[in-house]
């Protein structure tokens, strides 16, 4: 039994105990302007189609070219991409108009993708925004239609692979400040009958 461990917690903190999805790089363009940030939030919304949703706050330059473009990238980046993850998260493009030049070298372009992504990422998705302007205003939450994907063959064959564990094959997961932690130990729960 737990419940002797259990206690009372801060409500600015409690997030932390459902935030434990993979952070994901979120991308967007305009004809060549492109910016690419960290979220922290977002989740799968539905199958087939599949959709998806972000939370991408007002003033992020990444979140001006969503409403302009109407499209955006999630990008799910293994712990190798971790340092970049993190600098995205970081520094903002509204105050640093040179900002992606710092990883230059760590994007790659893709088929299909009307803009630069991060390599060392375990996939990439493109959505189309399903236009919602009381969650898109109230919320700064994005839901997005898949428009196409692609995924490291590697580590992910319509679901991870469980017998690859190297940090090129294992999704970050944002916690605070700068820490992060790394998931990949599957196993079996023992059936209950």
């Amino acid at each position: 039994m737990n419940a002797q461990f259990l206690k009372k917690i801060d409500d600015e903190r409690a997030y932390r105990l459902l935030n434990v999805g993979a952070t994901v790089f979120v991308g967007s363009c305009v004809a060549d302007d492109f910016d690419i940030m960290a979220a922290a939030w977002n989740t799968a919304l539905n199958i087939n189609p599949c959709r998806s949703l972000v939370v991408v706050d007002a003033p992020h330059y990444t979140r001006k070219l969503i409403d302009t473009s109407g499209h955006f990238i999630l990008s799910v980046p293994s712990v190798k991409a971790a340092s970049e993850l993190l600098y995205c998260g970081s520094v903002s493009k509204n105050d640093n108009k040179d900002k992606l030049k710092k990883i230059v070298d760590r994007l790659v372009q893709l088929d299909d993708l009307p803009m630069p992504v991060v390599d060392d990422c375990l996939g990439h998705l493109y959505f189309k925004v399903i236009k919602n302007e009381v969650n898109e205003k109230s919320y700064d939450l994005f839901m997005g239609e898949l428009v196409c994907a692609y995924a490291d063959s590697r580590y992910f064959d319509g679901h991870f692979k469980s017998d690859v564990s190297d940090d090129a094959s294992l999704s970050v997961h944002y916690v605070a400040g700068s820490h992060c932690f790394k998931l990949g130990q599957e196993f079996i729960p023992k059936s209950i009958e």
